[in-house]
This record gives C-alpha cells, structure tokens and sequence, in this order.
C-alpha cells in the first residue's frame, strides 16, 4: 500500500494570492505617495492663503521692487497702483523710470502695492494681473513685468486674458523651465489671496484710489502727484523735502 502524500502535497502547494510581505510593501509606497501629495498640497495652499512671492512683504505689505538696493537710511516710496488704471499708467510713462532709478541706486526702498479697485462684480482682471505679477517676481522678473502690462494696458474695462498675461511674462524676459512655472502660477492664481490681502490692507491705510504715493508713509498732495505726471525730477525732489 502507497503512503498517503496528501498532506505533503498540500504543504508544498503554491499559496493563493499575493504574499503578505509583497501586500505590505504596496501598502507602505503608497501611504509614502499619499503623504508626499499632501504636504505638496498644504505647501501650495499655505503659499496660496498666508505668503506672497519671493520678494513680497508679509500680511499684504506689497513687493519690494528693487531688493537689497535700499541704503540703510533711504526713505520708503509706496506705489499703489491697479494695472487697468489709465492714470497709473501715466504715472509710469511719465516717471517710471525715475522711480526705478531712485530705486535701483539706493536712494529710495520702492514697495509696490498692486490693487483691485477697478475690478466689478464679476471681473478678476486686476486680480489675475496683480497675482501675474507676483508670479513674475518669483521669477525675478517683476519690475519688467508691470512695465509690459502698463505698455501693453487696453481701454478701461477690457481688462486682460490669462493668455495676454502668460505672453506679458514671455516680453518680461521669463523663458525655459521658469515660463512653465509662471504660466502655472498664472493658471492657478496661487497669489490670489495675498492680492485680495493688499487691497484689504491698502484701504487699511487709507488709500482708496490709484496712484497713491506715500513717503515715509505719508501720502503725497494731490498738487505734487500731477507733478509726477509732468516732470519725473518732481519725485527725488518731494522725496528730499520730505526727508529733511
């Protein structure tokens, strides 16, 4: 009589299924994914909710134009402007780039506060120009970014496409891997609640029209703005009377 070789063959039977060691490494890389998607998300939002761009000012304090320039004692020249402010662009055809050279030798620390007040309910066209423009900042690019949206700033109330904003940023200078990440920047509106806390902090201030220029945090006449409009030489002069 053969032995009976059922219970060696039932031992030695291939085991159904996956092996729980297999089943646990699965689990384990995907709670890694999971994890890592989460923190990418929480840093995204934190971004979105709380900060502004690289060279911005925290709880909507504006971008400084011109980093690291300012010399210890210069007096602080705050711009408030709204890209789709016919007088703001006038501003900055007539003495742009006296602020900028102010800016740039040191001799003032130029904050720039993009606002919103010419958007209407239901438009964002400020909005997704100021956040375009501080996605233009992290690129290092957003003194020549406002400089091309003011160039290139339509009829009140036409407002601006997502598709203009992401070619304002090509004219800009951004290219390569870092255009992709603006033009995602400008997708997402990832700035879009540090906009929304410049203009709230803005009004805070007291300003409630563009341009509003304050030195040394006070607000400068209505007589010596239109003189910036005129005679770009008025700003290092209002800037030196003001600092005496």
């Amino acid at each position: 009589m053969r032995p009976d070789a059922s219970a060696k063959l039932a031992a030695n039977r291939p085991k159904d299924g996956p092996s729980k060691v297999l089943i646990g490494a699965v689990i384990a890389a995907v709670a890694i994914i999971v994890i890592v998607v989460v923190v990418i998300v929480n840093a995204e939002q934190s971004k979105s909710s709380a900060g502004g761009s690289a060279n911005a000012l925290s709880n909507g304090g504006g971008v400084v134009a011109y980093p690291g320039k300012a010399s210890s004692d210069a007096p602080t020249v705050d711009l408030f402007e709204d890209f789709q402010c016919p007088f703001c662009k006038h501003l900055e055809t007539a003495s742009g780039a006296e602020f900028d050279k102010l800016a740039k030798n040191g001799d003032i620390k130029l904050v720039v506060h993009p606002m919103t007040i010419l958007d209407r309910p239901g438009t964002d066209d400020s909005v997704r120009a100021a956040n375009a423009a501080y996605c233009a900042d992290d690129q290092g690019k957003f003194v020549d970014f406002r400089r091309v949206v003011f160039a290139n700033q339509p009829q009140e109330g036409v407002g601006y496409t997502d598709a203009q904003l992401k070619q304002f940023g090509a004219a800009a200078g951004i290219t390569g891997d870092a255009k992709k990440t603006f033009d995602q920047c400008v997708d997402a509106q990832i700035y879009k609640n540090y906009v929304n806390n410049v203009q709230t902090q803005a009004e805070k201030a007291g300003v409630f029209s563009t341009p509003t220029v304050k030195i040394n945090g006070k607000a400068v006449s209505n007589q010596t703005m239109n003189s910036f409009m005129q005679d770009p030489s008025a700003l290092d002069k209002a800037v030196k009377a003001a600092t005496k």
